[in-house]
């Protein structure tokens, strides 16, 4: 693969292809087995990061490379950290911080705010920021724009430009195809470690990157609900929920075989609504009910919730989901390892991995075996993980976070598949997704989220993509109140 100077060269693939190996190799933090890296034409072979950003070459991580601790202002600038004899020069640091918070949209938030007490946009440009605040001749960008809304993705993309225009190359790697082909120059695809296709990017289209990817031809697979559901009984109950962050009570019922959507601009309360209904934060008022035949038991904390079948997959993976540094069995199992307790409560292991074998191999994740750490795995194979958490636990009720966030497409068709099934098998879901088109193919209703405030509960015979997002812009313009939704 060749990157020009000035070049924004977009590189794709599947989750598994390659993608992060390869650049953790351009940036120094893997060594590689064979061939050679050439930077203006002489050798180029980095021991270290250090090395890396020392010749030009920086790295934003799809995973963030924060320290939660520090401050914004210290995270952007902390491998060089304005001093005089070893002490922080602290007005010139958040001085320097300041403006690049603006170049990338930050400016109004202080940046001596600890990084801990953002959400993860403002952590995904604060980690822009940081990879920016370098002269860089080579800037790799891994999924800059998971986490970001569609105006802050344009105004990335501005950046990005101006500094093509100004001689730096860029390495701008997305699942968001139609991103990649707005900002490339010339488009890579990776599939199975190798480069299949390398075209400037107005020459090829959505349809053939797709299938480059896959190595087959694209098709949609994942089933779509048509018209409204058929209910079954109620399964959970949310009535005139509120909290710290969710200010206006909400209300609304969920029934057993649908999937409900929750849709809103970044940082509109959906997830702080899931959370809450899983009760991993506090609610201030209201309750959460939990029907299981002709019991009503009302939810006081996530054990009582896991008990009672409901299992959640939060919006960070890294963060919140996986425990890293433990295999992809201890993973997937821990929250029902119950099923493999024999006598005196000894963990049966040959059980719990004939169980672990089954639900990976139904979900195709890709793995050495079951006893690799889960980190070593793709994005998309971790999320797989996660899930099958839940179904190993034999969950019926599913609170899904952005559940195909930074995953590949293939793997997102099959998620979209699976999540069909599972409601056709009488499960229920309510997902969080910030794109609408996901919802509106998935979900059977979508309550939409503006301001942290319940605006409308659409039903898929009165939806269309403007009528949504008019109404997820609608509470930062309007002070209007909303009733119980249903």
């Amino acid at each position: 693969m060749t990157v020009k100077p000035g070049e924004v060269h977009g590189l794709i693939g599947e989750n598994g292809a390659g993608k992060s190996t390869l650049m953790n190799i351009l940036s120094g933090l893997l060594p590689w087995d064979r061939g050679e890296l050439f930077l203006d034409g002489a050798s180029y072979t980095p021991g270290n990061a250090g090395d890396a950003l020392r010749r030009g070459i920086t790295l934003a991580a799809q995973e963030l490379s924060l320290i939660d601790t520090l401050s914004v202002a210290e995270n952007i600038f902390l491998r060089r950290l304005p001093d005089r004899k070893a002490v922080i020069r602290y007005p010139e640091l958040l001085d320097k911080a300041g403006k690049m918070m603006k170049l990338v949209g930050m400016e109004i938030l202080d940046p001596d705010t600890p990084v801990n007490r953002i959400p993860l946009a403002q952590r995904q440009l604060t980690e822009l920021a940081k990879a920016l605040a370098f002269d860089s001749r080579l800037l790799i960008l891994d999924e800059p724009t998971a986490a970001l809304t569609e105006p802050q993705a344009q105004r990335l993309h501005e950046i990005i430009r101006d500094l093509a225009a100004g001689g730096t190359s860029v390495i701008y790697i997305s699942h968001r195809l139609k991103d990649v082909l707005d900002v490339s120059d010339t488009i890579s695809i990776l599939r199975d470690g190798q480069v299949v296709d390398s075209s400037p990017a107005g020459t090829v289209t959505m349809d053939e990157m797709i299938r480059l990817m896959s190595g087959r031809e694209s098709r949609d697979n994942a089933a779509s609900p048509s018209g409204s559901v058929s209910r079954g009984r109620i399964t959970l109950g949310i009535d005139r929920l509120e909290s710290r962050q969710l200010p206006h009570p909400v209300s609304f019922d969920c029934f057993a075989g649908e999937i409900i959507g929750i849709g809103g601009l970044a940082g509109s309360g959906q997830s702080e609504l899931l959370e809450t209904i899983f009760k991993l934060k506090r609610a201030e008022s209201g309750t959460v009910t939990r029907y299981l035949g002709n019991e009503r038991i009302t939810l006081h904390n996530p054990r009582q919730a896991i008990d009672l079948g409901i299992g959640f997959l939060p919006e960070d993976r890294k963060r919140q989901g996986i425990f890293a540094g433990q295999s992809i069995r201890l993973n997937l199992t821990l929250p029902g390892l119950e099923r493999h307790a024999g006598k005196f409560g000894i963990i049966r292991s040959s059980h719990e991995d004939l169980a672990t074998e089954e639900q990976l191999n139904q979900l195709s994740v890709k793995r050495v075996d079951a006893d690799q750490h889960i980190e070593l795995l793709s994005g998309g194979n971790q999320q797989k993980v996660l899930v099958s958490r839940w179904l190993h636990k034999g969950a019926d009720i599913f609170l899904l976070n952005e559940p195909t966030r930074g995953v590949d497409i293939p793997t997102k068709h099959f998620l979209h598949e699976l999540f069909t099934e599972l409601a056709a098998r009488g499960r229920t879901l309510v997902i969080v997704s910030s794109e609408i088109e996901e919802l509106m193919k998935l979900c059977h209703r979508i309550l939409v989220f503006s301001n942290r405030k319940p605006v409308k509960m659409f039903d898929r015979d009165e939806w269309d993509y403007n009528a949504i997002l008019a109404a997820a812009f609608s509470e930062y313009t309007s002070g209007k109140s909303t009733g119980r939704l249903h």
